[in-house]
């Protein structure tokens, strides 16, 4: 099992729970304090997508998870199955984790992530006024993006069916949950990754 895979699940349980809760919840100061936390938590998983190696890195970001989930209950409860505890997860995760080597594909959809997590985390500056609705586009633009990296038709740790997503269809779903301004940039993006 590559560690993208692996974080590729991570990440999509995060981007579907705060897409569910983002829009009605944004507004409290406290709830954007969770979300920019869990989303600087997302930036160190997409970096270490970016570097396929298996390092102690990554072993540490997986303590940090763990540590994230059982501090800030807010974020933790999304990330632990009844079925199985913290330990468990933990351990699952080593046991399965193995160097990834991305392609020209996987380089565009982590380049695509880092991007809308960089402008997530930018939109999240403490401010009196919070554009609600580029920070609910932001998270939908998002939410889709790791289902890429998930393959067979259980994933490893949370047992979602049918994750699974081509890169074409990812993209497109992407873009999709643009506004116009977003599609232009994110376009132009594609257009010089996809270059040879």
């Amino acid at each position: 099992m590559t560690k993208n895979t692996i974080y590729g699940e991570i990440l999509y349980v995060g981007f579907v729970a705060e897409k569910g809760r983002v829009f009605s919840r944004i507004g409290k100061y406290s709830y954007r304090r969770i979300l920019r936390k869990h989303a600087f938590f997302w930036q160190s998983v997409i970096w270490r997508m970016i570097d396929g190696a298996y390092t102690e890195e990554d072993e540490q970001l997986i303590d940090d998870f763990i540590d994230l989930c059982q501090t800030q209950k807010e974020i933790g409860k999304f990330y632990c199955p009844q079925s199985k505890s913290f330990a468990e997860i933990k351990q699952r995760i080593q046991l399965g984790m193995r160097q990834a080597d991305n392609n020209k594909e996987d380089i565009i959809i982590l380049s695509f992530m880092n991007e809308l997590v960089l402008e997530l985390i930018a939109l999240l500056k403490p401010k009196i006024m919070i554009n609600r609705d580029k920070v609910h586009l932001t998270i939908r633009a998002l939410h889709n993006l790791p289902k890429y990296f998930l393959h067979g038709s259980e994933t490893f740790i949370y047992q979602i069916s049918n994750a699974g997503a081509n890169f074409q269809d990812t993209i497109a779903y992407s873009i999709s949950n643009m506004d116009e301004s977003m599609k232009k940039r994110y376009i132009q993006i594609y257009n010089e990754l996809i270059e040879p």
